[in-house]
């Protein structure tokens, strides 16, 4: 053959080539093609949670579920470019050898089990999970593996504090088994595509020995060393039917309560006002500076300081380089009464430090110690009877709710504690968890929830606003919000913030009947607008069964508004009117601005002015991440703008929203 024909023979292979990949693709069908789409993003997602050291557990489980659906398809598995991303990715995560230490692991109840764990590794890792083991039995935490976090604090090094319920006080050591997070996504990827790579993490020295339990009985109320203190200043604020009142002890530890047409309530354990058992100290706030714990009222003795309409505490670490002023303010208002919580946190020394906040609420539903949360997050089963944790993306508010007086009360006004996490001049916490009291009252900052252990024995609240740099000479200022909730025996709408516009949608009926009924609720704006949409809600209630359910919708108002909500049983249906005070609020935003990653965060701005409006979307840290424009149209006698953006991957849930012309 000569030269040329070698050549014309190459360009005809390479032509054959290309025309078999051509048809090849054509062959796809329309569902492997979106799959594989799919799997592409997948795969760039699944880096780039490896490269942040994210800590969005159910990120990765979301992830190796959908891969594990994907990659059953066998053309997706055969294509090599798809091999091929699946091995540039787990070329990134490496094998590491680590040695486990332990310290503070005689810290040890009859029920509880605490140690902090310290992986020193020979290459930099992410964050990890980690697992305890005895014999080759995973303990239990109720029904589920008991996990550890393992989070960076050197280079190459990870560290993690681990509390749990010990199984037997006969157990004595413990063996712990590490992996990363997106362990179960990668055994996927490298199973499929038959893949060699090692991403394993050894530990020498595993076993962890434990001292003997201390004792014999739980943290309790009777031994916790706080309980107890008498009232040292209260603030109150009471409009019409609705009063909140906060009090405080020596030590600036506080307790909330209310009263609804004369009748008080306990919001928080241990609030004076002669209804149930009195005493504070069962609540707390801990700060960390620098990695360093100090619970508010133990380590600092606060000065107190209370006026006509707030009580202010105040306590200084390092030397008075560091202030932190707790702040609670009851607010009340016609349809309703809360307690903002704010901590003002001011540097005043010549050097950066990180601080963050923790806020342990002992928790008390209207007359009940022990009672599970309710969040309104549109799902058909929102009552929560044991502990857990989820961020603001989840919900933007929580609840208490105590079933059983409901039930044995069907004609009572139930109120209840919520809290409001988003809004202006609230910071949303970086993530809550609803725990066991006894567990959460005995640890400082790090809290490791127990999947399946119950908290309606005695349940509480943690909130944590991650540590953040504050500058030399600089203030940041974290605030919450607490209030009442009122609900009955039958569906109701409850306005929990009539300046943001948020109203609660209360859903409720019990099948009374011997046979399964199909449940249907629409909820309508009449002469009002929600921010988002509404959903429909559809469920299938056993004989016997109660159904609990709770919307958190904001709303736009004009005169004579109302939310109308139509309950279905069967065939059946009645539409239930409830008239909502809110007056129309002009020139403002409005929005959610939390936001789980590639999820929408709309933008809605009322005016009677006809402009040309944009809107921003700003970071935690105060850069702007996008500008859109908003799209006008007639509303209420003037002009409703709206638009929306979406979320970007690695943010922390929070953002600002700017509205300008």
């Amino acid at each position: 053959m000569t030269a040329k024909q070698v050549a014309q023979s190459m360009n005809f292979l390479r032509l054959l080539a290309f025309m078999a990949a051509l048809i090849l693709f054509a062959c796809k069908s329309a569902e492997t093609r979106k799959m594989e789409s799919e799997y592409k993003l997948l795969i760039v997602e699944l880096a780039n949670l490896h490269e942040s050291g994210s800590e969005e557990q159910a990120r990765y489980d979301r992830i190796s579920n959908r891969l594990k659906e994907i990659l059953a398809n066998s053309a997706i598995v055969e294509e090599h470019a798809n091999a091929a991303l699946a091995q540039e990715l787990l070329q990134k995560v490496q094998s590491a050898n680590c040695t486990a230490t332990t310290t503070d692991a005689t810290k040890s109840a009859a029920e509880v089990l605490q140690f902090t764990l310290v992986m020193a590794c020979d290459r930099t890792l992410q964050t990890a999970l980690a697992t305890l083991e005895r014999d080759g039995v995973v303990f239990q935490g109720g029904q589920k593996n008991v996990t550890l976090d393992l989070k960076r604090s050197a280079e190459k090094e990870l560290r993690g504090a681990f509390t749990m319920r010990r199984p037997t006080p006969e157990i004595d050591a413990v063996s712990i088994k590490a992996a990363y997070r997106g362990a179960a996504a990668y055994a996927i990827l490298k199973e499929r595509f038959s893949l060699a790579n090692d991403f394993s993490i050894h530990l020498d020295n595993s076993d962890v020995a434990l001292a003997p339990p201390e004792g014999g009985v739980r943290n309790s109320y009777a031994n916790f060393a706080d309980a107890g203190q008498a009232s040292a200043g209260e603030a109150k604020q009471a409009t019409g039917d609705y009063a909140a009142e906060a009090e405080i002890s020596e030590s600036g530890q506080f307790t909330m309560g209310a009263s609804y047409k004369g009748q008080n309530f306990d919001l928080m354990y241990g609030h004076p006002n002669g209804v149930y058992a009195e005493g504070i100290g069962t609540s707390f706030a801990t700060v960390r500076i620098d990695g360093q714990d100090y619970r508010l009222g133990r380590e600092s003795t606060p000065e107190n300081a209370r006026t006509a309409d707030k009580i202010v505490s105040t306590y200084t670490f390092l030397d008075g380089a560091i202030t932190i002023r707790q702040i609670l303010k009851p607010l009340s208002e016609t349809t309703s009464a809360k307690v903002s919580v704010v901590y003002e946190i001011e540097n005043s020394d010549r050097k950066s430090h990180t601080i963050g906040i923790r806020l342990m609420l002992d928790t008390w539903a209207g007359s009940n110690d022990g009672v599970p949360f309710l969040l309104p997050i549109g799902q058909s089963k929102q009552l929560f009877t044991e502990e857990v944790e989820f961020t603001p993306t989840a919900s933007p508010m929580w609840q208490t709710f105590d079933p059983d007086s409901m039930q044995n009360n069907p004609d009572a006004d139930h109120v209840y504690l919520y809290s409001q996490m988003a809004g202006e001049g609230l910071t949303p916490p970086n993530r809550i968890a609803f725990a066991s009291w006894g567990l959460a009252s005995a640890s400082m900052w790090d809290y490791t929830v127990l999947e399946g252990s119950r908290i309606t024995g005695d349940s509480a609240v943690l909130m944590w606003w991650n540590p953040k740099r504050v500058a030399p000479q600089k203030k940041i200022s974290i605030g919450t919000m607490l209030g009442i909730i009122i609900q009955k025996r039958e569906p109701t709408v409850f306005v929990t913030d009539a300046a943001e516009g948020y109203v609660s949608a209360y859903l409720f009926h019990k099948n009374e009947s011997d046979a399964v009924q199909q449940l249907k609720y629409n909820v309508r704006c009449i002469a009002c607008t929600f921010s988002g949409e509404a959903p429909t809600i559809a469920a299938r209630v056993q004989p016997g069964e109660i159904y609990i359910n709770s919307l958190l919708l904001q709303v736009q108002a004009s005169d004579d508004a109302k939310i109308r909500i139509r309950e279905t049983v069967g065939t059946t249906a009645r539409n239930l009117n409830f008239p909502i005070e809110l007056k129309p609020v002009w020139d403002r935003a409005r929005t959610s601005p939390i936001a789980a990653p590639r999820e929408p965060i709309l933008v809605r701005y009322f005016s009677k002015e006809a402009m040309r409006l944009r809107a921003r979307l700003i970071s935690p840290d105060g850069k702007t991440l996008k500008t859109i424009r908003l799209k006008r149209g007639a509303w209420g006698g003037g002009y409703n703008y709206q638009g929306a953006f979406i979320a970007p991957e690695g943010g922390d849930g929070a953002y600002a929203v700017e509205v300008f012309e």
